[in-house]
């Protein structure tokens, strides 16, 4: 692997997200168990853009 550090902080990210949706009750919230608070590829989603929405919002004065 060549970054270590940074595949680990973007899979630190990816469990974080889990663990958010987890605890917030939205796992639970779909009608199946493949619904978009469980699937991998939202998951993934939100963990990439999260630093770009955290630098968004911090720009912008908003957070």
């Amino acid at each position: 692997m060549k970054d270590l550090d940074a595949y680990m902080r973007k899979c630190m990210r990816h469990e974080l997200t889990h663990a958010f949706l987890y605890e917030s009750g939205l796992s639970v919230n779909g009608m199946s168990p493949e619904s978009w608070p469980t699937n991998e590829e939202m998951v993934d989603w939100m963990a990439i853009q999260g630093p770009k929405l955290y630098d968004a919002w911090k720009r912008a004065g908003c957070l």
